[in-house]
């Protein structure tokens, strides 16, 4: 679940909608249902992603009458996720890391994912359009600036 939203830009219910019919193996293709935006879209899974997709469904999903993606396992064994379990067992994640314990959204890979890419070089088109977004001004709120990476390019201020 954290690499779909960390490495493919996924919302917590994206992540929720996903169902084992809309990952496409052969062609390493994921269809994303439409949520927030009533935008859904199709995106290239990278093979570490796609590795760990195939584990997951493969060896560690729990047997289930549901198609969903990821689904409960401790408790409600198969039962779909709901999003404030996906936001626990994400706030788990960042504590066993040592990440800041004020650390506790979803949406901060998200916008890791955006930064990352902002970094490397990325458009805000293509990325608006992997984020499912209609509009620049909310992919613009996910690109952060680098301002203390940009510091030593500024130049001096003609006299």
């Amino acid at each position: 679940m954290a690499l779909c939203m960390l490495e493919l830009g996924l919302r917590s219910a994206e992540v929720i909608g996903l169902r084992v019919h809309d990952i496409d193996w052969r062609r390493h293709r994921l269809r994303v249902p439409a949520t927030k935006t009533g935008r859904g879209r199709e995106l290239p899974i990278p093979q570490r992603v796609l590795c760990a997709l195939r584990s997951y469904v493969h060896d560690a999903r729990p047997t289930t009458g549901t198609d969903h993606v990821f689904v409960r396992h401790p408790r409600r064994v198969g039962q779909p996720l709901s999003r404030s379990a996906i936001k626990s067992m994400v706030r788990a994640a960042y504590l066993r890391c040592g990440f800041p314990a004020g650390w506790s959204g979803t949406h901060r890979l998200r916008h890791t994912f955006v930064t990352r890419l902002v970094r490397r070089g990325a458009d805000i088109k293509p990325l608006a359009d992997l984020l499912g977004h209609r509009r620049f001004n909310s992919t613009n709120h996910y690109a952060h600036v680098d301002t203390e990476g940009l510091r030593p390019l500024a130049q001096p201020w003609p006299s």
